[in-house]
């Protein structure tokens, strides 16, 4: 399972928040308007941005330490 508890970030003006719960074996659409924060959210998820707080964890591990390269 994936999952984002209370992950956090401030990029320019805008604000996003994002807690998330993504069963494994499971398709998940991201939908929303332009700048809702969509590609944020994948990016976060696989270590390009940083979060300003918050966890993401994938099957009870935590993904924050590693690098994109190590992540599943």
């Amino acid at each position: 399972m994936l999952r984002l508890e209370k992950l956090a970030l401030t990029l320019g003006p805008n604000q996003y928040d994002f807690t998330l719960q993504v069963q494994t074996h499971s398709t998940t659409a991201i939908v929303g308007k332009s700048g809702s924060g969509k590609s944020t959210l994948l990016n976060l998820i696989a270590g390009f941005l940083k979060p300003a707080s918050g966890s993401i964890l994938w099957k009870e591990n935590h993904l924050l330490g590693l690098s994109p390269d190590r992540r599943p």
